[in-house]
């Protein structure tokens, strides 16, 4: 059945497609400043979370929340933060309970990802942007990109992808124990050394703790160093509600469909499942139309990246940008929408489906719809 759907899905003739009466144009590009580059750090959550914030703060250019902060933020959360975090989400979708947001680390609604201790185990390079946003708004302070800086932060030594996030908080805290634990880390005789250095001797109690002790250090000291260059007070009396919706993979939107409808179905039958593949893909749609219409608000959208740059079959690249216009595409008769990316301004390995114009993406809405996860947005309450 799953061939089936994946061989009606790469023939776009077989799909009714959206309208243009379903495709009323919005733009709110005005309300952001330039594109930024994540470079090979992996919060992208933290640059769509940063620029829905600043959009629902009011903050407009050239000032911009800062995403390095909110990252910063984010890895240092302790259960209850993220317990009051999830309970001031609107979870849109009620017969999800518990939505996968599809981005590394747990699932947000889950607390029980936390050791005995207490001590985050929230993806230091994954996330999600709900769980962000959330927590931001309840901070006194809100750090712009002038306070703290999210490009140009590319580490000062060779380090796997895992360990950039580690090295960059390391490089704001305190350098020297972050290059003793990366000099010493494949070398057992060493680890000893490590340990005896403060402050680490009084955060682990045996070598195999190291890595998860220098990971919290190095998590609180740059939460409070980036806090401590806030320049901006937190607006008083906020009334912003951080609404989220969980957009269902079309294969599990189809009905049950009777016995025998595979590969040697009848014309009948294929009609059946085209019309239930083509009227979930639309339902989705129109779930991204209605939020940036009908709420003129930017959404913060968890997806696979394939839907802007070529992949090998069956890849997923999750990631996270920000929706922030619709309109009409008339020469290829089709609803788009722009994403505003956090690569920079460069628009390396576009598909050739996809218009790219300084790292701003046009994409067909009815594809980014059916292959995100989430969708989360700011409004008033």
């Amino acid at each position: 059945m799953l061939l089936l759907i994946s061989l009606l899905l790469a023939s776009p003739m077989a799909l009714a497609k959206a309208t243009d009466e379903e495709c009323p144009s919005v733009d709110l590009s005005d309300k952001f400043g330039p594109i930024r580059n994540q470079g090979s750090a992996g919060f992208c959550y933290s640059f769509a979370a940063a620029d829905v914030l600043g959009e629902a703060l009011d903050i407009r250019p050239p000032k911009m929340v800062s995403p390095m902060y909110l990252a910063a933020q984010y890895v240092s959360m302790s259960p209850p933060e993220t317990q009051r975090a999830v309970h001031d989400i609107l979870f849109e979708d009620d017969s999800d309970q518990s939505p996968k947001m599809g981005m590394l680390g747990p699932d947000p609604k889950s607390i029980a990802n936390y050791d005995p201790r207490g001590k985050p185990l929230l993806g230091r390079e994954g996330g999600y942007p709900n769980l962000i946003i959330a927590h931001a708004l309840e901070l006194p302070k809100i750090c712009s990109e002038t306070d703290v800086p999210s490009e140009g932060t590319e580490p000062s030594r060779n380090v796997d992808r895992d360990g950039f996030f580690l090295v960059r908080m390391g490089e704001m805290a305190d350098g020297d124990h972050i290059q003793a634990y990366f000099n010493a880390r494949n070398s057992n005789s060493q680890l000893p050394e490590c340990l005896n250095d403060s402050p680490l001797k009084r955060m682990v109690g045996s070598i195999e703790e190291l890595r998860p002790a220098i990971q919290d250090y190095a998590a609180g000291v740059f939460k409070d160093a980036t806090a401590a260059k806030c320049t901006q007070t937190m607006p008083p009396n906020l009334s912003l509600k951080v609404h989220t919706l969980t957009i269902t993979p079309t294969p599990k939107l189809i009905p049950n469909l009777p016995p025998g409808m595979g590969m040697g179905a009848s014309p009948a039958q294929l009609k059946i499942i085209q019309d239930s593949v083509s009227t979930a893909r639309k339902q989705n749609s129109l779930k991204i139309s209605n939020i940036l219409f009908k709420n003129q608000r930017p959404i913060a959208i968890s997806y696979n990246a394939c839907v802007l740059v070529a992949c090998k079959d069956n890849e997923n690249r999750q990631h996270a940008s920000v929706v922030i216009a619709q309109q009409w595409n008339s020469q290829r008769k089709r609803c788009e929408v722009k994403i505003r990316n956090s690569w920079g301004t460069n628009c390396d390995g576009k598909r050739d489906d996809v218009d790219c114009v300084q790292g701003n993406w046009w994409v067909d809405r009815e594809e980014l719809a059916n292959n995100s996860n989430s969708a989360t947005w700011v409004d008033s309450k």
